[in-house]
């Protein structure tokens, strides 16, 4: 029987309506396909059952509750991934939380509807998001993901959200199962048992996730584990389940064998090294320190390094006319991110440090950053330099604003502090950016010399959505269809021209200057996959080497003074601090110097892999097997200087003995 209630009429025509105009977009995005048939069957079985007036017994809702937390697990799973190919084990102990978390709502609501209700639709909406994270930047969602939700909520509407055949069904299948719940009537009525139940599953679901911390459990249970590419530790453990092993990731360790006293006898072997093993000396040391001018230009790279490829125009004319010039170091950088996770790149150039003994997907500003850091910015702070940081979007991004102050930036300006800047889609642009360098320059005393360090916005993500400030002027000539990547290489060639103007403006100036400038990170798969296409292999079958052409930018020094010319085929920006203060002949601290000694055997140590002076890559187990005194050197610095703050010898991070 159907009531004729207009609530439950209106609720099921909304189903319809909202079912057939989603299966309708995705068929205009993608034509007619046979999956339009399950959507619509699936719309119209939820229009049927909302309205109807029945209530399941308690038998009939006591399987509905069996059987709900195992499709939902296999639901949510097959958002990212074919869940069939799951380890038999790990679907188990998935599913075991699963029906713990189901069972605690139970437990805490008494109504066997509104538990499976609940759950339901809080794994759906986490299942959702989890697959959008891994399509915009290749990995899933991670427990210090939790962190920068603010960062993340502030640049979604860059993004395209689209919905194709797959994740519909998934959708409307969820909804069928909220659908069915809602008309199961069983619960349980006494309270003093419920609240014993829901401690009980509370305990049982702290307990095995504690469990899943030791090794010895995982190595037994689990078949994948490794923090090196999170996105098949969660395909082949499942999201909850991996999830929960990363949470012991949040706090790190000691390293084995630490001890605070080998710190100091670390970095005493390269401090004593005479001074032109690790510095390269100005060809003529200027009057006083020269002003430094640093940009971490957004996205910034040169994608032909994957393959090449053909274009109407050269999207970087003169950043190539640099290379080979008097006065120029320049090279190829390699960085830990792919895509996102800027701050990353940021937090390695600045503090020395590597994302390689770090969890894989941290962000360092956000989790390990709550106190003052030696790092580059306060050791030229101790030689006289006035600090400044600019960054043309939000404060709060990447926790920035809490951050900068931590590391000795004397003065910081975000977007508030644009007056009438110039956009670019909907971001500042790298020339008004660039401007505000020329502007705090002009304003500094003659006898002051000033370190500014600044983050571009211009070439962030948002390639798939057209903009009336902004049309594409390089195109692709031997590939087709690709709008997002000529938007991609168009904004590339705006930096490339705002890097020339500011690099003729310093030229002109009598004070001694030197500019680095270097990219972040390459851009998305959306971006750059129609490049890796022209390889004739997948990321999958690449070799490790073969690999890291997705995690190689360029980097450009320039003087307007003489220095030294240098190329460097590959180095990571962990040592490029290093390379800025030998080419302006600044004083290093001893962990500088460590790492100018450290890397010419290891030139390349990020979080994807390690690579030696012979130009051979391995991971970072290969690695510690065959250099095992220096990564093990370098891994007890880097905690000293991050995690042992009690301890910390400051006079290796510092000018101050």
């Amino acid at each position: 029987m159907f009531v004729k209630s207009w609530k439950r009429i209106l609720c099921a025509f909304s189903i319809g309506v909202l079912g057939g105009t989603l299966c309708a977009v995705t068929a205009a995005g993608e034509g007619i396909s046979a999956l339009l048939i399950p959507c619509i069957l699936l719309t119209a079985g939820m229009a049927v059952l909302v309205p109807l007036n029945i209530k399941f017994n308690e038998i009939f809702s006591s399987v509905i509750f069996v059987l709900t937390p195992f499709f939902t697990f296999y639901l949510m799973e097959s958002l990212t991934h074919d869940v069939w190919t799951m380890d038999l084990t790990a679907q188990i102990v998935n599913l075991l939380f699963f029906y713990l978390i189901f069972l605690g709502l139970l437990m805490v609501f008494g109504k066997v509807s509104t538990a499976l209700i609940t759950g339901n639709t809080a794994l759906a909406f986490i299942g959702i998001a989890n697959y959008y994270v891994q399509l915009f930047r290749g990995n899933p969602i991670l427990p210090w993901d939790l962190q920068s939700i603010g960062t993340a909520m502030s640049v979604t509407n860059n993004y395209t959200f689209e919905v194709n055949y797959r994740v519909l069904i998934i959708v409307l299948l969820f909804l069928l199962i909220n659908a069915t719940a809602s008309k199961c009537r069983a619960g349980i009525k006494r309270v003093p048992f419920r609240l014993a139940g829901a401690f009980a599953c509370m305990l049982l679901i702290f307990g095995g996730s504690k469990l899943l911390h030791n090794e010895t459990v995982t190595d037994a249970l689990l078949p994948g584990g490794t923090l090196f590419t999170q996105w098949a530790t969660y395909r082949d453990n499942g999201f909850l389940v991996s999830f929960m092993v990363n949470l012991k990731y949040m706090d790190i360790s000691e390293p084995a064998g630490y001890d605070v006293e080998s710190v100091v006898e670390t970095v005493a072997q390269y401090a004593d090294l005479p001074e032109e093993t690790y510095v390269t000396t100005p060809l003529e040391k200027p009057r006083k320190n020269p002003n430094i001018i640093v940009i971490m230009n957004e996205a910034f790279s040169d994608l032909s390094v994957i393959h090449e490829f053909g274009v109407t125009k050269d999207y970087m004319p003169f950043i190539r006319s640099l290379s080979g010039r008097e006065n120029t170091v320049n090279g190829n950088l390699f960085v830990s991110v792919v895509g996102g996770n800027t701050a990353n790149t940021e937090f390695e150039f600045l503090t020395g440090s590597t994302m390689a003994f770090l969890p894989a997907g941290s962000v360092p500003y956000q989790q390990y950053i709550s106190d003052e850091l030696p790092n580059l910015t306060s050791i030229l702070k101790e030689q006289g330099y006035l600090t400044t940081a600019i960054h043309p979007f939000s404060s709060s991004g990447w926790s920035r604003n809490s951050v900068y102050p931590l590391l000795k930036f004397d003065y910081t300006y975000f977007k508030n502090s644009f007056r009438n800047p110039e956009y670019i889609r909907q971001y500042i642009s790298d020339r008004s950016s660039f401007q505000k360098i020329i502007d705090q320059y002009e304003r500094k005393n003659a006898d002051e010399s000033v370190f500014i360090f600044n983050v571009t916005m211009q070439n962030h993500g948002g390639y798939s959505l057209e903009y009336d400030n902004f049309r594409s002027t390089v195109h692709l000539t031997d590939i087709e269809n690709r709008p997002g990547t000529e938007q991609y290489l168009s904004l590339i060639l705006e930096s490339d021209r705002a890097f020339q103007s500011l690099v003729e403006y310093f030229a002109a100036e009598e004070e001694e200057t030197v500019i680095l400038m270097f990219g972040d990170h390459q851009p998305t798969d959306y971006v750059a996959n129609c490049i890796v296409d022209l390889t004739g292999k997948t990321m999958d079958e690449m070799t490790l080497e073969e690999q890291q052409t997705r995690y190689t930018v360029p980097f450009m020094l320039w003087a307007n003074y003489d220095i030294e010319e240098g190329y460097y085929d590959r180095i990571s920006a962990n040592y490029l601090s290093t390379v800025l203060m030998d080419a302006a002949g600044l004083q290093k601290s001893d962990y500088q110097s460590f790492l100018s000694g450290l890397k010419e055997t290891l030139p390349v140590i990020t979080a994807n892999c390690v690579a030696d002076a012979d130009g051979s890559f391995y991971s970072m187990d290969e690695a510690e097997e065959l250099y095992p005194e220096l990564i093990q050197e370098y891994r007890v610095l880097q905690y000293n200087l991050l995690f042992d703050s009690k301890n910390r010898r400051d006079e290796v991070f510092t000018l101050t003995k």
